[in-house]
């Protein structure tokens, strides 16, 4: 049996028990792992792919996704899925042996260390960075004729530190290279620098860096050789979208917060100052920005440079799945959405049991989780539907494929998916 919260009075006010044929047109509880192994980390993606790391003996760990069980291992990193979810992969250490698992294919190297697994927009192309005895290579695997081979490695540049960025289809990288007590920025043949340092390095539109470099005490903002803003104290951080083709640049200048938007064309746009910046988004699908700014003493949610006013106590702020917009949750006494500006009764009570949420514009649904139970709400009907009991939520997913909000539950060492399909 299951219950359904209704709208009267207060959000979480009356409980109705309803029979289980209901239930099966709701929520859907399904179990994915049955305990045998110490779940250690667990969650999903966007794309129907489920992962557990696990611990089967002691200093040992194992991988499942989907139901793909994995060898152990003394060390597992946190899988990676590739855009369009139909690949994934990690690396794993072994007895000495380092070693890549892609699709539940394994491909040792000739390394004491790897890390930055990346796939190519296409899925088909992937890489990792390797090191051994002083020297460092980013390895390219292909997928072809149902099997991953190792396609060719590229030896980085002696002085390259921190972490590579490559082109959308991993053909191409920038990085930073030291020069004595200065730091370049490297492309193909091409440097731009020096600098006493350099951060938040990025590719725009896969053919110019963005960057931030700082000589002496200020930073700029560059676009290849050309400052885009200068005279900076700090530069926080420099966002792209998935295209690389829109940017937002979050930074500080005479005690003042900016936020600044490079479009497409190249133009720039930039916001007034203001007395504090608490959170600063970019969609990987959307060309609008979000950000919740603070300008004496007044709150405001500010969509792509225009203001809303928004209570004191609110959320950070999400992005919605779409790239329609963004949105945060309002709470005094109960709890209000705030999307794109414009205020939604939840009637949510307010509590530091509220925990995870999404909202879906389209459906108008609204999924958390509270407390020890998994909540789908329906802003047009006002009905709620609600999960079992558990310990612990992944964090709520919309489902592309399956057109459903999904979250991962675990109780005691048993691990559920949970699903609430929004197609009738």
């Amino acid at each position: 049996m299951r219950s359904v919260i209704g709208s009267v009075g207060s959000f979480l006010l009356i409980f109705l028990v309803i029979p289980p044929w209901l239930y099966a047109q709701g929520m859907e509880e399904r179990q994915v792992f049955g305990g045998e192994e110490t779940v250690l980390r667990f969650g999903l993606d966007s794309t129907s792919n489920w992962w557990i790391l696990t611990q089967p003996y002691e200093r040992y760990m194992r991988l499942y996704v989907n139901g793909y069980k994995s060898a152990e291992a003394e060390y597992i990193m946190r899988p990676v899925f590739s855009p369009d979810g139909l690949h994934w992969g990690t690396v794993t250490y072994f007895q000495n042996t380092v070693s890549v698992l892609l699709d539940g294919q394994t491909l040792e190297l000739a390394y004491t260390v790897a890390y930055d697994l990346q796939f190519a927009d296409d899925g088909l192309t992937a890489s990792v960075v390797g090191y051994i005895g002083g020297q460092q290579e980013l390895v390219r695997f292909r997928f072809a004729d149902g099997e991953w081979k190792q396609k060719e490695t590229v030896p980085l540049p002696q002085t390259f530190e921190g972490s590579i960025v490559q082109d959308r289809s991993l053909t191409r990288f920038l990085c930073r290279v030291s020069e004595g007590n200065q730091f370049s920025v490297l492309m193909g043949d091409r440097t731009f620098g020096p600098f006493d340092q350099i951060q938040h390095l990025r590719w725009w539109q896969d053919s110019l860096p963005l960057f931030a470099g700082r000589n002496g005490d200020w930073w700029a903002v560059y676009l290849g050789s050309e400052p885009l803003l200068s005279s900076i104290d700090t530069v926080f951080s420099i966002q792209l979208n998935r295209d690389r083709n829109v940017a937002v640049i979050f930074y500080k200048r005479y005690q003042l917060s900016y936020i600044a938007k490079l479009a497409p064309d190249g133009q720039l746009q930039q916001t007034q100052g203001w007395d504090k910046v608490e959170d600063v988004k970019l969609h990987p699908s959307a060309t609008a920005y979000g950000a919740l700014v603070q300008w004496r003493n007044q709150h405001y949610f500010l969509l792509d440079g225009t203001r809303y006013p928004v209570r004191r106590q609110h959320t950070k702020l999400q992005m919605l799945y779409d790239g329609s917009g963004y949105y945060c949750l309002e709470c005094r006494q109960l709890c209000d959405l705030m999307v794109n500006g414009e205020r939604l009764s939840l009637q949510l009570r307010a509590s530091s049991q509220l925990q995870s949420f999404l909202f879906l514009p389209q459906s108008q649904m609204f999924a958390y989780v509270y407390g020890p139970n998994f909540y789908v709400h329906s802003l047009k009907s006002r009905q709620t539907v609600l999960s079992y009991q558990y310990d612990r939520f992944s964090s709520i997913v919309y489902n592309w494929y399956a057109q459903s909000v999904e979250v991962l539950a675990k109780r005691g060492n048993l691990l559920y998916l949970l699903r609430y399909s929004l197609v009738p």
